[in-house]
This record gives C-alpha cells, structure tokens and sequence, in this order.
C-alpha cells in the first residue's frame, strides 16, 4: 500500500516536523510505501503567502496524478490538496486569530483582518475541513475537536482524539540523575538556591511569557524565573526586567535543549493564549515536575484542575496559581507521581493508535 505524507519543513525543527518523521518510520514498519512531499522537494516562492499557495499546489498535482496508485493522502498540515486523513497538529488558525485578536491593539487586528495570508489560510482550513473526502481528522486535544465541531461542517463520527506521546527513552537517564545535575546547573549558571519556576516555548507573545512575567514580578524574592526559547521580542521582555529590578531573579537562556531546565526547576509554568498541545507538559511531567498550564493549551487536559489557570492574563490569577506551586518544590518522591500522569502517554502506543486509524480509501 502507498501513502503520501505531507508536511511543509523538511528538517528536525519542531513538534510537527518530529512527528512526520515518527509516522513516517511507523508506516514502514507496518508495510506502507511512503510518498514524503515538504517544502525541499519543490522549487517554491520565497514570500510566505506565494509559498503556501505554490506548495498546496504542487502537493495537488501530486495526489491528482498519483491518485490511481495511493491508497491514502495524510496531510499534517492544513493543505488543499484532498487528503484523505488529516492530522490538525497545530490547532485552528480561525481560533488562534481570534484569540490573538483579544490581546492586539486596534490597528493589529484591523491589519490581520486584511490580511491576505490570513484569509487565504482560513479559506484552505474551511475547504480541507469540510472536503467530502476527508475520512478522519486527528485532533491532539478535545480542546481542538470542539472548536472544530463549533466552527465548520464536520460530522462528528470523523474526528478521532489522540494526544501526543513521549518518548521515555529520551528522559530516563536525565530524571535518574536530576539531583546530581541540579546542583551542577547552579554551580555553572551561579544561579539561587531557591524555588525555580521555568517556561519553555518559542515566540513569546503567544506563549504568554507578558503574562507570567507581570505575575512573577510580585511574588515573593526567594524565586527565579528561566526562560528558555527565542522571540524578536526578547529586547522587550528584557527591558521589562531591567524596569522591574528582576535581573538577579530572570535569566533569559536563548533556544537549546530544555531538558538541562527540567532538571533544574520544579514548576514549568505556559500560560499560553492558544496552544494546540504543548509538547512541553509532557517532557515536564515525565521530568517530575509540576506544571501550571493556562486552560487554553489543549495538553492542559492532562493536568488536575488545580494546576490550570482559566485567565493567565490577569497577573492576580496566574500570580495566584504560582504561588499555590511554592508550596509544593520538586522532590523524589513528588516527581515520581508527577511522573504518573504521563505514565500511559508512550509515543509508540500513540503512533499505534494513530495508524490504526489510516486505512485505505
């Protein structure tokens, strides 16, 4: 059987991109022949919105002229291009608009309404959505599956739910050895011994890092803040902590491997305005820690409902729900039930599931 898998970057970057290359090695075990299409195999446009339109477009006329010998399309990306099974990784770009829209000035939004990158990606999400021959969507939250079935015509039968796994291979050897490193970590970044709070995420706005900063900025002296990622925002964040006298308090560590971090801290804190499903609460809870997750992260759903914070933005809220996490700091015995949230969350049970759902047309 013959399966054409389609996704936009090539390389190892993020959650999606890790993910393709997961399924695809799945679907060869299990005796799929893979057709792999991502942007490095076109000759495309280098503007974004003559990209997306040149990729869905090559991506068509591949399934149109191959359509007689593939059995299946799998899109993890919203493309138009009739897939037959679609997997809605990165959430709806209506919802993220909308949200985004509550925390923009008036101009902003006036721009992302005319926008015509913006209109064009919500046309394409509306027709691979409401395509007939869609035969499953894979949503990665019930978060996500609702506010499919709120905004556009699918029947409901279509959807299947299947959160994201994690591979505990990778975080075995870093949870046996968190004491021992954690105390290496203070030594090589002179860091407190204290209470430390960590946030993970690239593109600060939309992770909310605005929103736990003004919280952090209250809460009591004997905690620090890491913030691991990158955002052309970062001048911004740091003037912020230079205002605040929050320096010996906030250390910004740039994009890299966060697994060090999670060694390091005892709450990740992601008050996202909109998150499909961070990877990030998993990789945190499989380290041990405690996580403090904005109701608007799909992952979230995982969490006791006491660690979920409904309204990030408001500083009293969130600056609440942290100071709850003080009184709780990492431990041995803590982490390994932290651990058991995630226990049943291995990514090849996950991938099992997810095949099982891709069958032929």
């Amino acid at each position: 059987m013959r399966i054409a898998l389609i996704h936009r970057k090539g390389q190892k970057l993020g959650g999606v991109e890790r993910f393709a290359e997961k399924i695809r090695h799945f679907l060869e075990k299990e005796g799929w022949t893979v057709s792999h299409l991502h942007e490095g195999a076109f000759s495309l446009p280098k503007t974004r919105l003559r990209r997306k339109k040149a990729f869905d477009r090559a991506c068509a006329r591949f399934v149109h002229k191959q359509a007689s010998s593939l059995q299946a399309v799998l899109s993890l990306e919203k493309i138009d291009c009739n897939a037959t099974h679609l997997r809605l990784g990165e959430g709806l770009h209506a919802t993220y608009l909308q949200k985004r829209a509550y925390f923009e000035s008036f101009l902003k939004r006036w721009h992302l309404r005319q926008s015509r990158f913006h209109r064009h990606a919500l046309a394409v999400e509306k027709k691979c959505l409401e395509n007939p021959r869609l035969n499953t969507l894979f949503c990665n939250a019930d978060m996500v599956k609702q506010e499919v079935l709120a905004r556009y015509q699918i029947p409901p039968e279509k959807i299947v739910v299947i959160q994201n796994g994690i591979n505990w291979s990778e975080y075995e050897g870093p949870f046996a050895s968190w004491r021992e490193e954690k105390v290496a970590l203070h030594r090589r970044y002179d860091l407190p011994s204290c209470f430390h709070f960590l946030f993970v995420g690239n593109g600060f706005v939309r992770k909310g890092l605005w929103f736990l900063l003004q919280a952090f900025a209250a809460l009591p002296k004997n905690t620090h803040l890491s913030v691991v990622g990158r955002c052309k925002t970062l001048p911004s964040c740091k003037r912020f902590v230079r205002k605040h006298k929050l320096e010996n308090r906030v250390r910004f560590f740039g994009a890299q491997n966060p697994t060090p971090f999670y060694q390091l801290a005892d709450c990740l804190v992601i008050p996202s305005y909109y998150d499909p499903a961070a990877n990030v609460t998993l990789e945190a809870l499989a380290m041990g820690l405690r996580v403090v997750s904005s109701t608007a992260n799909g992952a979230a759903e995982i969490l006791p409902p006491t660690w979920r914070v409904d309204k990030p933005e408001d500083p009293r809220v969130l600056q609440q729900a942290l100071l709850t996490a003080l009184q709780e700091k990492k431990t041995e015995e803590s982490a390994v039930k932290k651990q058991d949230l995630v226990r049943s969350f291995c990514d090849q049970k996950q991938l099992r599931k997810f095949v099982q759902h891709i069958r032929p047309v």
